[in-house]
């Protein structure tokens, strides 16, 4: 279970959070390209149990941070201190995004086949980071926004990491980066990395399913 703020924080979640900078920006988004590894690893024959375990024990760490910055002013304050720079406002109140990618890596894994997991991960490590730097440096009135530049950027990623790291013939690799684009525009429901790999994963199955 991941709980958000306590209520000590909500007058200071209040406070509205300036948009990122590029820079900043940029060192969040590093984190989406380090996780890379995790498909990377699982392409290259990783077996599928200490794919999850791995991140199943990077998982309840995450879980003890978000738990201890809810719960004790001295946990958060030091968190804040540490990456508070690179927190979204909402996340703020709740769990962080490195939360969430941890979360989507894991349902990858345990939920879908090998190949389809390593695309719905590649589609949230390389297409989600993707759409965020070319938003960021395209869209300076308001950066927050989706944008057409950033959605490209994302189906360009998803496509070509499916196609290089999952396998996939162009077809499908082309398919999982239209379904990666269009479930990392919204903002709800859901966290985007949650549904970037329920709507990749789920899709190419579906097709296959269908036309296969």
């Amino acid at each position: 279970m991941i709980v958000g703020l306590g209520a000590d924080s909500e007058s200071a979640a209040a406070v509205p959070v300036p948009a990122l900078s590029l820079r900043r920006e940029l060192t969040r988004k590093g984190l989406h390209l380090m996780a890379t590894v995790v498909p990377v690893s699982y392409a290259a024959d990783v077996p599928r149990v200490i794919v999850i375990w791995a991140l199943a024990f990077a998982l309840a760490v995450a879980v003890a941070v978000e738990i201890g910055r809810s719960r004790s002013a001295r946990a958060r304050s030091v968190f804040d201190t540490a990456v508070g720079g690179l927190l979204r406002e909402h996340e703020r109140r709740g769990p962080s995004g490195a939360t969430w990618l941890i979360i989507a890596l894991l349902v990858a894994a345990v939920v879908f086949p090998r190949d389809l997991a390593v695309a719905a991960m590649c589609a949230v490590a390389l297409g989600d980071a993707a759409a965020a730097i070319v938003r960021r440096m395209t869209t300076r009135s308001a950066p927050h926004r989706k944008s057409l530049g950033g959605s490209a950027a994302c189906f360009a990623a998803s496509a070509i990491s499916a196609r290089a790291i999952a396998g996939f013939g162009w077809p499908e690799a082309m398919i999982a980066g239209i379904l990666a684009a269009l479930a990392e525009r919204p903002r709800r429901p859901l966290d985007d990395n949650l549904r970037i790999v329920i709507a990749v994963g789920c899709g190419i199955l579906l097709w296959r399913m269908g036309f296969s």
